[in-house]
């Protein structure tokens, strides 16, 4: 899943979805079925109306894929998410969203935190991301035969590089469902015993400085 994130920091200069308050980048992600890798496009700064339309299709998506596995003893810890509620006026003004594009599909979305936390590991700030989903079709959660693999880490990625810009050093800390602390744990996050009390009993994740270093060294 590393490699997928290989192009991300080139940037696209022309994109359909590139008003003025967003920017746009170049990645790749692997298709399962063929196996190849297919460009994509990620986007900062996604608009709320973009976010809905991107719900509006997941939700019948992850309504059908949830109870598909609710059917086999299995129940994703994520579905009843719901995107659309995440973008009233409250919670949009202290978001930024970021969207993974396959042409005009939407494939992933993050919600980061417009203001840092500090760091559980330094004190020092951090982007804290409350938020990552990719699309139902590629949740293993939810689908044993995903479209694409890689849009999670593109996402994660982005995070990065939101930290980097903003002179914290690609410091990002959040709190992952138990379904995703494998996939923290792989990417070399740092999993910190005491969970963040605002969020319960989940696992509390951290990138530190040196975590993010051995990661860019990957891609």
């Amino acid at each position: 899943m590393i490699e997928s994130a290989v192009q991300y920091f080139e940037p696209v200069q022309e994109y359909k979805l590139n008003p003025a308050n967003q920017s746009v980048r170049s990645g790749i992600l692997k298709d399962v079925a063929t196996q190849k890798w297919v460009d994509v496009k990620v986007v900062r700064d996604l608009t709320p109306s973009r976010v809905d339309s991107a719900e509006k299709i997941w939700k019948p998506e992850r309504l059908h894929l949830s109870a598909c596995r609710s059917s086999q003893g299995k129940q994703p810890e994520h579905a009843h998410w719901d995107w659309k509620g995440k973008t009233n006026p409250f919670w949009a003004s202290q978001w930024r969203f970021t969207a993974v594009f396959f042409k005009e599909t939407c494939e992933g979305l993050m919600a980061v935190r417009t203001k840092p936390r500090p760091s559980r590991l330094t004190k020092k700030p951090v982007l804290y991301v409350d938020f990552v989903e990719v699309a139902p079709w590629n949740s293993r959660d939810l689908t044993d035969t995903p479209r694409f693999s890689g849009v999670g880490t593109l996402l994660v990625i982005d995070g990065i590089k939101m930290s980097l810009d903003a002179g914290w050093k690609g410091r990002i800390g959040l709190s992952a469902l138990s379904q995703a602390k494998g996939f923290y744990t792989r990417l070399g996050m740092i999993m910190i015993e005491e969970g963040d009390a605002e969020y319960g009993d989940l696992a509390y994740f951290e990138f530190d400085e040196q975590s993010v270093e051995k990661l860019i060294d990957q891609l």
